[in-house]
């Protein structure tokens, strides 16, 4: 094994001293560390509010999940989205998919990355759409979902992130 230089090990080393020193201090932050803390913190809020909001819906659901009908088995009352809730709803909390949403949450990424690094943004949509789509696939070959389920789902995170969206922009513009 061939050892380095004192001064090349000197400059290799301060380099990595100042690049994580830098990633852990803010007062002494780079640049291009500071460029993306904003977008950051964009996809990380809008990940967390497609997930809790998908989550407080499912627990006010009434909607059975398919294994849980009567149709299949179980002893719960199909209806409609917005139809009146059956006598018999079952025991509920199927709607959104919370699967899937793991997935299309990731739609924050899309919209944090799309005025700065729009290529990388389309990248992180399609891994959105991909993610998203096959985990609802997936629930519905076992019959834990109905596609409808996962639509909604990608539906309600789509609509909020592209609220948070519109309140990031406004804040950004100047007065």
């Amino acid at each position: 094994m061939r050892a380095h230089s004192g001064e090349a090990s000197r400059k290799n080393s301060g380099c990595r001293t100042r690049y994580w020193s830098s990633a852990s201090d803010p007062a002494t932050s780079t640049p291009s560390a500071s460029r993306w803390r904003r977008p950051a913190l964009h996809a990380w809020l809008g990940m967390a509010l497609a997930a809790f909001a998908v989550a407080g819906l499912r627990e006010l659901s009434a909607h059975s999940c398919p294994w849980d009908l009567v149709e299949f088995g179980g002893v719960a009352q199909w209806f409609p989205v917005f139809g009146a809730v059956p006598a018999i709803p079952g025991p509920g909390r199927c709607l959104p998919a919370a699967h899937a949403s793991t997935g299309f949450a990731l739609f924050a990424l899309y919209f944090a990355l799309r005025d700065e690094q729009p290529r990388l943004a389309r990248w992180a949509l399609a891994l959105a759409w991909l993610l998203g789509l096959t985990a609802a696939a997936v629930q519905v070959a076992r019959g834990a979902h109905f596609v409808s389920h996962g639509l909604w789902t990608a539906w309600l995170s789509w609509g909020l992130n592209v609220v948070l969206y519109g309140l990031v922009r406004r804040l950004k513009r100047p007065a």
